[in-house]
């Protein structure tokens, strides 16, 4: 588990390479062209939970079917870019192994990075457990300063449910356009649904976008047991391999109900 100098580090590094890519991204050679003509629409994107059937190009979303599947396509309104926005990063203990801390603030920055070009409000949220930190600010601007500031200056790594925390906390925002956690896999599975049912209550778009490693889903090694004696004084032994059998059918199950919950997994 990492100490709270290492987490500090790495927002930092993690906050930078985000900004650094984002804006590569928005002004570089691979900038997606406006399409239409004034402001009438300047983009396309993937429908999602929320969008208004009214504004799907059927004759783009055509183009879009390969074999079976099929993308419908909606004609994205400047308008549509002001909209308000809650990012939900969770920083829980089961956050704090390998590289899923540098995964879950790199996109936590991305995402702020990417609602300051669209001149989104946004909110964040930073989840520890039980806990949580809101900060003040709706620009996306103050938000990555306060981003990296507020990680270097607590304590990251409770126990809890962080989802549940946040399912509390929504009640509390009105006229959310997107809901956006980054959180993993160490969760009950129905309680991603809880979250999407409570999403879909306020009349929200919800993402979750898992922040996982390798090291949690495969073993190291294909065979490996372990041996100890129990309090009872019965030699006890169990192989690593059933253990990672038993959280790839956890992960499963998790998945499962994060399609349910979210439109697009």
């Amino acid at each position: 588990m990492m100490h709270d100098k290492d987490i500090c580090r790495i927002s930092m590094e993690a906050v930078k390479t985000g900004i650094v890519d984002t804006e590569s991204l928005l002004y570089g050679a691979g900038r997606s062209v406006i399409k239409g003509a004034g402001f009438e629409y300047i983009d396309f994107k993937p429908y999602n939970y929320g969008d208004d059937i009214r504004y799907v190009d059927w004759r783009l979303s055509a183009r879009m079917i390969k074999g079976e599947e099929q993308q419908l396509i909606v004609k994205e309104f400047m308008s549509e870019r002001r909209v308000e926005v809650l990012i939900a990063l969770d920083l829980s203990k089961t956050m704090m192994y390998w590289e899923k801390p540098f995964i879950a603030i790199y996109i936590a920055s991305v995402l702020l990075s990417v609602s300051r070009k669209l001149d989104d409000t946004t909110y964040l949220v930073i989840l520890n457990g039980k806990n949580y930190i809101l900060s003040p600010y709706t620009k996306p601007s103050d938000n990555l300063r306060f981003l990296t500031k507020t990680i270097c200056g607590e304590s990251w790594g409770s126990i809890g449910e962080s989802i549940e925390t946040l399912i509390k906390l929504l009640p509390n925002f009105k006229n959310l356009r997107d809901i956006i956690l980054i959180t993993d896999y160490a969760h009950k599975p129905l309680v991603y649904n809880k979250l999407g049912i409570v999403a879909r209550a306020l009349d929200s778009s919800l993402s979750i976008i898992i922040s996982s490693s390798i090291h949690e889903q495969y073993p190291p090694l294909r065979k490996a047991y372990l041996f100890y004696k129990s309090p009872t004084g019965r030699l006890v032994y169990g192989n690593v391999s059933k253990v990672y059998d038993k959280i790839k059918i956890h992960i499963l199950k998790c998945r499962a109900y994060i399609r349910k919950a979210t439109p697009y997994y």
